[in-house]
């Protein structure tokens, strides 16, 4: 088995309201991975939806992601004492590559600056 590891996946950034995708990392020698939030800056009413994502091979012509983990309507309350971190529950069963994928939405022009990694061992 490999030391654990920690990889950046989406650089801090201020993300408006919509939807996205991080890079994805290769982990198929690792037993668990999970997803790290760091989250700086809001403005508005957002919340913000989390998703760990596993696919065999990505550098197909059309990929198909499953979702391993979901976090679904994280509010500003939870996002209110910054900076703010997130980890998701450790996740076993995923295939050879994860990546994260997110949405904003909300109301009052919804905006969430943050980082987010994936951990694992």
């Amino acid at each position: 088995m490999k030391h654990p590891s920690d990889q950046p996946v989406l650089a801090s950034a201020q993300r408006s309201e919509g939807s996205g995708y991080s890079n994805y990392v290769k982990i198929s020698n690792y037993e668990i991975a999970m997803v790290g939030l760091d989250i700086t800056a809001i403005s508005g009413a957002p919340t913000l939806d989390i998703s760990l994502q596993t696919c065999p091979d990505p550098t197909v012509a059309e990929p198909k992601w499953y979702t391993v983990y979901r976090e679904d309507q994280i509010t500003a309350a939870e996002m209110a004492t910054l900076p703010a971190r997130f980890m998701g529950q450790p996740q076993k069963g995923f295939i050879n590559y994860v990546r994260i994928a997110y949405a904003v939405s909300g109301a009052t022009t919804p905006k969430v600056t943050f980082s987010a990694n994936i951990f694992s061992k």
